[in-house]
């Protein structure tokens, strides 16, 4: 019975050190709370996924998790409309079926489809969006379901929308 104890007590020991030596990391985990995606994400800059590139090839996001924020020539948000295939350097591209938060929404979770074989959201997975102070979105972004399937960017423009111009006859079509 005393040596169980004892036991007990040197395992909690090991966890309750383990515990601290993490927090005292590269990263500070102490006050979980106050991280904020919105300062905290990685920059895309890849021309080659806005929804106007054609340039041949099979590009894919299987590897990524974490949060993102798209910039540059590219795009700087997922597209709410379905993409054609053979876009973005990929074959299936990845668009976000469901619209923008607005910052008071805070963090919304949404379905990322994947355009092929004429299925607008033949593949999916959920992606979460926040919308942030200065007028951009942060996504957390997990890896595409399979290869070949890529997160495209672009401007576009949603009804009373005049932030950006849209694609070409483009109007939303969510897919259930």
């Amino acid at each position: 019975m005393v040596g169980s104890c004892v036991l007990w007590l040197a395992l909690a020991s090991c966890l309750l050190t383990l515990a601290s030596t993490e927090q005292q990391g590269d990263r500070n985990f102490t006050n979980i709370r106050s991280y904020d995606p919105c300062q905290n994400y990685t920059r895309l800059d890849e021309p080659s996924r806005s929804t106007e590139y054609t340039g041949r090839g099979q590009l894919c996001d299987n590897n990524m998790n974490g949060w993102y924020r798209f910039v540059g020539e590219g795009g700087a948000r997922l597209p709410e409309a379905c993409v054609p295939v053979l876009r973005c350097q990929t074959d299936a591209p990845m668009w976000l079926n469901g619209t923008h938060p607005t910052i008071e929404e805070g963090i919304v979770s949404r379905t990322a489809c994947a355009h092929w074989s004429g299925n607008c959201c033949l593949w999916k997975t959920e992606v979460q969006v926040k919308a942030c102070p200065g007028e951009f979105h942060v996504y957390r972004l997990q890896g595409t379901p399979m290869c070949n399937l890529r997160y495209c960017t672009g401007e576009w423009q949603r009804a009373g929308d005049d932030r950006g111009a849209g694609l070409p006859g483009d109007q939303p079509r969510h897919q259930q």
